[in-house]
């Protein structure tokens, strides 16, 4: 009984996961998308100084925001892909069993790090909606605005966490061995 529980639930987190996975590649090219943006806004900033057509002000302010945005939302695709760093030359030299110790204690500090990030940022925009945070200097933004996608990052990052935690990886470098 408890080995079909087990499998029912392996299976709907499977479903789960590549429909995780195509919002995370969404959410890349997203990111893709922000940066092609943000380059051409700059390059566009550098051409009319260099001209003489003066500054477009906002330029700096804008791109500042947009890497931020970029951070986080590349963060949980990075993670759930293992695109990150690690220490691979020591990994790598561990037996099989070992691996697998080490992967579960990284996801479970990495899914507790994660959480108390996203709950502060959870609270931080929270209260920026409350009272109605606004950030002035060349443009008037919402402080939501700003920090909103990084909550949005938070609980991406967060699920991707969750799910490296609890899915057993067939291509990770613990099962070539």
């Amino acid at each position: 009984m408890i080995a079909i529980i087990k499998e029912k639930a392996m299976a709907v987190l499977s479903s789960f996961e590549k429909y995780f996975n195509k919002l995370l590649n969404i959410t890349l090219y997203l990111c893709g998308t922000i940066l092609l943006f943000t380059t051409l806004f700059t390059t566009l900033d550098i051409i009319a100084r260099s001209t003489g057509m003066g500054s477009v002000s906002w330029t700096v302010e804008v791109s500042e925001i947009l890497m931020l945005w970029i951070t986080f939302f590349s963060a949980a695709w990075l993670y759930f892909t293992d695109g990150h760093i690690n220490f691979e030359i020591v990994y790598e030299r561990l037996p099989i069993k070992i691996m697998k110790i080490v992967d579960k204690i990284a996801d479970t500090v990495s899914l507790f790090t994660v959480a108390i990030f996203s709950y502060f940022s959870y609270i931080r925009v929270i209260d920026m909606i409350r009272r109605n945070v606004v950030y002035r200097s060349m443009l008037s933004i919402p402080g939501w605005l700003i920090y909103g996608p990084v909550l949005l990052g938070c609980i991406l990052l967060l699920i991707a966490c969750a799910l490296r935690l609890f899915i057993p990886r067939s291509e990770d470098a613990s099962t070539s061995k």
